[in-house]
């Protein structure tokens, strides 16, 4: 029997052509694909080695993805500032692609502090979050959170900032932020935790094993008092903007502040039926 050897060229499959996407423009390359016997998915080695991202080169995958992150036009600033004019969708996919490539793996990083020039007496754990809409979800809350560290003057030495992105519930969120939180308090054990945040249970429970002071943030409370003005002065615009003024200076300079406006806000519980709601409300975030 005889057998007939295949040559060497006879193993190597032909190459096929495919555009990439580059910061310099597009560039056609002839590279080798692969795929089974039984059909199916191909394979490029080329692609996963040089870890293409769709159809784009690393670089120009993370010029996309900062444009993303901080300006609202990223095509138009393609075509003036570099001169490619790539469509808007495939701007998108590329940016989706590189932010689920993060997602998978950042459970696995860790925050590095810098090297502080003053010593850490207080750190500050803030956490916050805000309604988004999505077009096929509806609203969702989408949460921020800040780790701030201060020496014993009060001055700010650095601040650590993360935020997620929607979801149901936030189980990832505060499970992303309690290791982030470990990590700093193996750092700094020794030192003062105030956690501040709005009036939503959640926050403060969460916070509550971490912190040693839980504060309302100076902003969500004068949100509070300005709903409370017209009961100060029902009928005088001129005089609630007076009384607001004055209680958000309580709460900011004068020590117990808050006690003195829960005082007189139980005043105008009792005095203001039509307000006894709002008032019952907004007086248990003080």
């Amino acid at each position: 029997m005889v057998v007939k050897l295949k040559s060497m060229e006879e193993n190597i499959p032909p190459c096929e052509p495919k555009v990439y996407q580059t910061p310099y423009g597009e560039i056609n390359v002839e590279r080798h694909v692969y795929q089974s016997s039984e059909g199916g998915q191909t394979y490029c080695p080329l692609e996963t080695d040089a870890r293409i991202f769709i159809t784009s080169t690393p670089r120009f995958s993370k010029i996309v993805s900062n444009k993303y992150a901080t300006m609202p036009s990223v095509s138009q600033d393609l075509a003036d500032n570099h001169g490619r004019d790539v469509a808007r969708s495939y701007l998108q996919n590329l940016s989706e692609a590189v932010g689920q490539c993060v997602q998978a793996v950042e459970s696995c990083w860790h925050y590095a502090l810098p090297k502080l020039e003053n010593e850490v007496e207080t750190i500050s754990i803030g956490v916050d979050g805000a309604n988004v809409f999505l077009r096929s979800e509806g609203y969702r809350e989408t949460q921020v959170r800040t780790i701030a560290l201060y020496d014993g003057e009060g001055e700010r030495l650095h601040t650590i900032y993360q935020a997620a992105a929607p979801e149901y519930g936030k189980a990832t969120f505060w499970q992303r932020m309690a290791l982030e939180i470990q990590d700093v308090k193996k750092l700094y054990p020794d030192v003062k935790y105030v956690g501040i945040a709005d009036g939503a249970k959640d926050n403060w429970s969460f916070l509550e094993p971490y912190t040693s002071t839980q504060v309302l943030d100076f902003y969500h409370a004068t949100e509070y008092l300005a709903d409370i003005a017209p009961a100060a002065h029902p009928r005088n615009k001129d005089l609630q903007q007076i009384w607001l003024d004055e209680q958000c200076h309580f709460l900011q300079k004068v020590d117990n502040g808050a006690s003195q406006i829960l005082t007189e806000m139980k005043a105008f519980r009792q005095a203001w039926k039509r307000c006894k709601k709002e008032i019952r409300k907004y007086s248990n975030f003080f």
